[in-house]
């Protein structure tokens, strides 16, 4: 970003899991400069190779030179799930 503001942020996905070992609870995060923000979305998945989308949206206060990500974390604690992310987009601009 070139100036710090309020930017409006929208996000949206289709998404799939792997196999049924997949199942399980998944969130997606926007982040600033990696820290979470309040603009985020869950997912249930069955991991029988579901198919789910979701979108989301919120405000966010970016200072100049930050980078806007989207992390993807699920609640499997040993860290084997699978999701394959079919679609995936994030529309950031400055309202402020």
């Amino acid at each position: 970003f070139n100036e710090d503001g309020v930017y409006f942020a929208i996000f949206t996905s289709t998404f799939a899991t792997v196999s049924s070992a997949d199942a399980g609870l998944y969130t997606f995060i926007v982040q600033d400069d990696g820290v979470d923000t309040n603009i985020q979305m869950s997912r249930q998945m069955s991991g029988t190779t579901d198919t789910g989308s979701g979108a989301t949206s919120g405000l966010i206060s970016v200072a100049a030179g930050s980078q806007i990500t989207v992390q993807v974390t699920s609640d499997n604690v040993s860290d084997t799930d699978d999701l394959s992310l079919m679609d995936l987009q994030l529309t950031v601009f400055k309202v402020g």
